[in-house]
């Protein structure tokens, strides 16, 4: 759900606007002289919890930030803009509850800011911090009884988790691996993840439940399927590699399947979603998902039975 009203800046409503601070022509533009000035909006988020922020600045002199804090202060900054460009991050913001802040600090700033988004976001535990936006509502629950660590589930075609596109995922035709548990109980092809562009046309990798009920990997055009039947509503460790022009699938810490696999996976329009397709359809309506990730290197053999 997004949290910020009119963050388009269509009309000069739901904004508390700073001095030297207007809306106009569908962009907030800012313009200090000697002092510090800053627009706000109660957008309702409490702090401690994950977002993903995105905004576009055009800065002619100066710095403008974004902070979040409570209605009497701005206690937490997320974003500081020292050139013009759209600046996205994701990552808790600690301080006090529920205020967004445009501000400047810099005496001379001449900037405008448009298009600013944030959505409640799950947080990503690698060292990249680019956590996951929560579309609709997707189940967090325990592994098992007085366990800690959470699988996600009650994906539908509504409910999921999504990433933008991330320069980061363009593996090209090098190395990569996918890792993580699914817990599943269906009865036909559903989707774990999917990286790909919404129309479905171009570069992807994923990994499906197959129509046969089997971990399937998708690296580019190709994919392979495992052997092992993953409908047994019990928690299944799934590796999904390639390593040297080569796709494999591991399920249970066990090589199952290998293929050539030369395919180009760099797409940027690529979007991924976590429980359902990139286009939005065969989501993962009887499945949980856990420990989840994505990385730029293959683990050998070895390494995935130690894993698992």
């Amino acid at each position: 759900t997004e949290l910020v009203t009119n963050g388009t800046f269509d009309t000069d409503s739901d904004w508390t606007l700073g001095l030297q601070m207007s809306i106009s022509n569908g962009v907030l533009s800012l313009s200090n002289t000697a002092f510090a000035v800053t627009s706000s909006q109660n957008i309702g988020y409490v702090a401690g919890t994950n977002v993903h922020i995105t905004v576009d600045v055009t800065l002619t002199s100066g710095i403008v930030e974004i902070w979040l804090g409570g209605t009497a202060s701005y206690d937490y900054q997320m974003i500081s803009a020292t050139s013009s460009g759209t600046y996205t991050v994701s990552k808790a913001s600690s301080g006090t509850d529920g205020v967004l802040y445009i501000r400047s600090l810099a005496a001379g700033t001449t900037a405008t800011v448009d298009n600013i988004s944030i959505k409640l976001a799950d947080a990503d535990r690698s060292v990249n911090n680019n956590g996951l936006i929560i579309n609709g509502t997707v189940t967090r629950s325990p592994v098992a009884t007085g366990a800690d660590l959470v699988a996600y589930s009650g994906f539908s075609g509504s409910n999921y988790l999504e990433q933008p596109y991330n320069s980061d995922l363009d593996f090209g035709t090098g190395d990569f691996s996918v890792m993580g548990w699914v817990k599943f109980s269906g009865t036909s092809a559903e989707t774990i993840f999917r990286r790909q562009d919404a129309a479905e046309s171009g570069a992807r990798f994923g990994v499906d439940i197959s129509p046969a009920l089997k971990i399937r990997f998708f690296s580019g055009v190709t994919f392979i399927d495992g052997t092992t039947s993953v409908n047994t509503n019990t928690w299944v460790f799934f590796a999904a590699i390639r390593s040297s022009g080569v796709s494999s699938v591991y399920v249970n810490g066990a090589s199952e399947a290998s293929s050539a696999s030369t395919d180009n996976v760099t797409n940027t329009s690529a979007i991924l979603k976590v429980g359902l397709r990139a286009g939005g359809a065969v989501p993962l309506a009887n499945g949980s998902i856990a420990f989840l990730r994505i990385s730029a290197t293959a683990p050998t053999a070895e390494q995935i039975a130690k894993i698992y």
